[in-house]
This record gives structure tokens, C-alpha cells and sequence, in this order.
């Protein structure tokens, strides 16, 4: 069995204001080409497909349009989950008029696990199944609400999310009547190693920052979302987000995953991913910021690059708001965060307050954790501060839902 994995596509994004639809539909044109040009038998979105819970109606059309064209391409089955940050009901909404073209969706858990494991097909012989298990959230399990305690809480939530992937197994070995057939899982969640990006965040409670990977059954592949950046560790993986989703990643390459499944052994290969548009962190003094605007504005760029400014500290007054609106003659490039670097004689750096972070490029989250700097913590009262407001954020979402 062969397959095509990736994930956290983040359609709607707004990067600092700005909106990624044209790479978003650059790549998901790219990824049709991809799936249309060898024997592919699934393509699996572990996850993230959307920025947030209510995606503006154009990246809701990117979706359906690649979902149309998918269904049209030589690949023969679609298998999407969804992640931290997708709409349960927004996913499901198509469901069943989906499932009759092949292209299976499970927006979040089900109490029948058996309605989200599919058999996959080539030429109408079994070839597989693909349990498709997207991100579990402890309101989503219920399981551990009773105890106030965090560690319990924490432990409660990964027995649960394991006993979940252990029926899963039990049920895909039943589909494939015992026999070798790959048995694969999708999962949208943190295992592996600790991993942060801007444009991520933590998505269980207390201790449990890592689900063991120790917990999961002998799935032959599990196909992995969350992380934006691509991991593989034996048969576990991450494939990473298609485009950097935050300027911490802008020197991670970017890739989907090319699995292939047989006679129990599992060959990982990675496709990079086309850049669909330069993103730059340019740090120095006025002068150094503006010889690299400079050679960035003369190199050929595919779309309007975005650049991060960090102004370091100077000696003399700088009106670096003014210097700003300077650099903005560069027609030809985007600058679209700036840090400032600040010292006891920069007064003037001050000027800069209304260059900084706009409400509609940062995360509820962001919002409190900048609330949270103001204010000094005994002991673990943060973490439990940050916890209860998670717990907070994930019920009313459900409730959206």
C-alpha cells in the first residue's frame, strides 16, 4: 500500500495581516499533481486543515475545490481528520456525501470507532486499512474530569487516548481478518519529542506534554499531525506543514511524506515542497536592515516576500517608525512584523508601538500569555492558570461545535 501524508495546511491563516491564499492554493494545485502522477492508494490530512474553527468562505472554497479535484485524480481514496484547530461540525458537515466518492472525513471522536476505519481497495482486493483517528481532546473523552488533581488528570487522559488507538487495532485487525495487510493510524497530537513553534501551542492539560509513544499498538504506519515540522522516528511521523506558518520556521524545508507498506516493512520518502513565497528574518542596525532590504528587493522572488525586521539597540535617537515607513519604497517586498531591540538611551525606539502585533494575526492564547507577563506567580499558580484557561478555550470551542 502506498500512500501520500501531510497535514496542518492552516487554510485561512493570516500571517501578521496577511493572508496566505495564494500559497495555499499554489500548493494544494501542486499536491493534486503529486497524487495524479503515480499509483497513489490514499492521501491522509492528519490534521489542521483549517486556522481556526470558523475559516473565512475562501479557504473553505480552497478546500472543496481540492476536494473536487481529488476526487477526479488517479488517487483512489481521501482520508481527512481533523486537528486542534478544525471545526468537529464544520469537518463532518459533508460526511456522508463525501464518503460516496471515496474521500472519508472524521472531524473528531466518535463513540463507534469502527465508523472511522476504512478498508482500503486497489482494483477491488483489500490492500489495507487506515484507521482514521483525529485529535482527542480530553472534553472530547470525558475521562478524566473527575479529579482536580493535574497529574491524575494528565495520567487519566493518556490511558484514555490509548485505550482509543488500542480499539482502533483491534478492529482494523478484524477488517483485515488477521492477515498482513498494513494497518495504518492517523493521529493529530504531541509525541515524540518536545516541539514549538509560533504557530502552535499545546494542546493537553497538565503533565502531558507528550503522549508515550510506548502506548501505541503495532500499527504498521501512524501517520502524524500537529508538528510543523517533519519528523520521523521507525514508523512514527510527522510530515509538517506544507508553508512556514510562523517565522520560526522559516529555515525548516518543507514536505509531505511518501509511504509505501510491504511485507511489513515501511520505506518513508520525503518530497519537498516547493516554496511558494520567500520569507525573511533580517536583524542588525538601521543601516545593515537596510543593505539587506536592499539585496532582497533585487533577487527574484515568485511572490512579494515577507520580512521580519529585528532593529538592534543604537547609540544615537532613532525614529525607527519613521525609518520604517523609509523601507516601505521597496515596492517589491512585504515587511510585516518588526522586533525592536531595546537599551536605557533608545527613547526614541518607543515610536515603533504602533508597528507591533495587530489583533487579527494572534491567537486568543497569545492575548492572555501577554496578560500573564504583568503579573508574578508562587510556586505552579501559572501552569494552573495556563491549564484552567486551556480547558476554558477547548469547552467553548466544543460548545461552537
Amino acid at each position: 500500500m502506498r500512500l501520500i501524508h501531510t497535514s496542518d495546511w492552516h487554510l485561512g491563516q493570516r500571517f501578521f495581516g496577511e493572508s496566505r491564499e495564494e500559497e495555499h492554493r499554489a500548493f494544494l494545485k501542486w499536491l493534486i499533481g503529486i497524487i495524479d502522477s503515480g499509483e497513489i492508494d490514499a492521501l491522509i490530512v492528519a490534521g489542521d486543515i483549517f486556522d481556526t474553527k470558523s475559516p473565512p468562505s475562501y479557504a473553505r472554497r480552497l478546500y472543496n475545490d481540492f476536494l473536487a479535484d481529488a476526487i477526479e485524480s488517479k488517487c483512489s481514496n481521501i482520508i481527512v481528520v481533523g486537528g486542534n484547530h478544525d471545526s468537529v461540525v464544520g469537518l463532518n458537515e459533508q460526511k456522508r456525501l463525501l464518503e460516496a466518492q471515496n474521500v472519508f472525513v472524521v472531524g473528531g471522536a466518535v463513540d463507534r470507532i469502527e465508523e472511522s476505519i476504512f478498508p482500503i481497495s486497489r482494483d477491488g482486493e483489500m490492500i489495507g486499512v487506515i484507521s482514521a483517528i483525529p485529535y482527542l481532546s480530553e472534553t472530547s473523552l470525558r475521562s478524566s474530569r473527575g479529579s482536580t488533581d493535574e497529574s491524575d488528570r494528565a495520567k487519566a487522559l493518556e490511558r484514555e487516548i490509548s485505550r482509543y488507538y488500542d480499539r482502533a487495532y483491534s478492529i482494523s485487525r478484524d477488517i483485515g481478518y488477521g492477515s498482513s495487510i498494513p494497518l495504518v493510524a492517523t493521529g493529530h497530537l504531541s509525541t515524540l519529542m518536545r516541539y514549538m513553534s509560533g504557530a502552535t501551542r499545546d494542546i493537553y492539560i497538565g503533565s502531558l506534554e507528550l503522549f508515550n509513544r510506548e502506548m501505541f499498538p503495532p500499527f504498521d504506519y501512524i501517520a502524524l499531525g500537529h508538528y510543523h515540522k517533519r519528523i520521523v522516528s521507525d514508523n512514527l511521523a510527522y510530515s509538517g506543514s506544507p508553508i512556514p506558518l510562523s517565522f520560526d520556521e522559516v529555515n525548516y524545508r518543507k514536505y509531505i511524506l511518501d509511504v509505501e507498506i510491504s511485507d511489513g516493512e515501511v520505506t518513508i520518502d520525503s518530497i519537498e515542497v516547493p516554496k511558494f513565497r520567500d520569507i525573511f528574518r533580517v536583524k542588525g542596525s538601521i543601516e545593515d536592515i537596510e543593505d539587506a532590504l536592499i539585496d532582497i528587493s533585487n533577487l527574484d522572488h515568485v511572490r512579494v516576500p515577507f520580512i521580519e525586521l529585528t532593529v538592534e539597540p543604537s547609540k544615537e535617537l532613532i525614529d525607527v517608525a519613521s525609518k520604517i515607513d523609509e523601507f516601505n519604497r521597496f515596492g517589491d517586498i512585504k515587511i510585516v512584523k518588526v522586533v525592536v531591540e531595546k537599551s536605557g538611551d533608545d527613547i526614541a525606539l518607543n515610536s515603533l508601538d504602533r508597528s507591533l502585533d495587530r489583533l487579527d494575526s494572534i491567537t486568543p492564547e497569545a492575548v492572555f500569555m501577554k496578560r500573564l507577563e504583568l503579573e508574578k506567580f508562587n510556586g505552579n499558580s501559572r501552569d494552573r492558570l495556563i491549564s484552567k484557561f486551556r480547558e476554558i478555550v477547548d469547552r467553548v470551542e466544543l460548545d461552537e461545535d
